[in-house]
């Protein structure tokens, strides 16, 4: 087992291509996108059901080493910030196969 950070983002649907662009930017080795999540924040509920983006939400899963974190930790506290969102990060252990 290898020792990582899991890094996940829950962010409108709308904003998911610049978010992943900041992850492709800083080379993230990969990422997973669930399009469509349901839930409900502190201003809102969504259903996942919008006629457009504009009301849907995607989640975002990175697993990554903690050196990748610090150069993206600024750069995602001010997107998330600009457009709104959830990041978590939790240690994760990954079992490399």
């Amino acid at each position: 087992m290898q020792n990582q950070i899991k890094l996940e983002i829950i962010v409108s649907s709308v904003h998911t291509e610049r978010i992943t662009d900041l992850l492709d930017a800083h080379q993230a080795s990969g990422y997973t996108i669930i399009p469509q999540v349901r839930g409900k924040g502190s201003n809102y509920e969504t259903d996942g059901f919008g006629l457009n983006n504009a009301f849907t939400n995607d989640y975002i899963i990175c697993i990554c080493e903690t050196a990748f974190i610090d150069q993206i930790r600024e750069p995602l506290r001010e997107a998330v910030a600009l457009y709104g969102g959830v990041v978590v990060l939790s240690d994760c252990n990954w079992l490399i196969h």
